[in-house]
């Protein structure tokens, strides 16, 4: 039997956000970047890139984008919402280092998977 397998949405990610779009800004990402929906973005300079720092996420990228020579605009949550962990890529930070950063930005990271086994106990 045939296995379908569909990409991520922003709804997959993001479950919760301010309404008229408060929540989101389309920043710029740096040069020589393959940027998934959902992974964590860091500051560099003028810029956005990957995030790999603990203690330096400032968004989380809600397009997949890849730049080459050339800078590209990135639509990001930066603010106030709620984001399925899961969902997300972290790139090498830890679970802990995500959740504590994201949540100083205001957004509420949760795991749907652990609300799942909860109620299935």
């Amino acid at each position: 039997m045939a296995t379908l397998t569909e990409d991520l949405v922003i709804g997959d990610v993001v479950k919760m956000e301010e309404r008229m779009a408060f929540s989101r800004e389309v920043l710029t990402l740096a040069t020589s970047q393959t940027i998934s929906l959902g992974e964590v973005l860091e500051p560099d300079s003028a810029y956005v890139k990957a995030g790999a720092v603990a203690g330096n996420i400032s968004a989380i990228a809600l397009e997949a984008v890849t730049t080459t020579s050339a800078t590209a605009d990135i639509l990001c949550l930066v603010r106030h919402g709620i984001v399925d962990i899961d969902r997300m890529t972290l790139n090498s930070l830890t679970e802990a280092d995500v959740v504590t950063q994201l949540k100083t930005l205001g957004i509420v990271p949760y795991s749907e998977s652990s609300i799942l086994e909860t109620q299935e106990t």
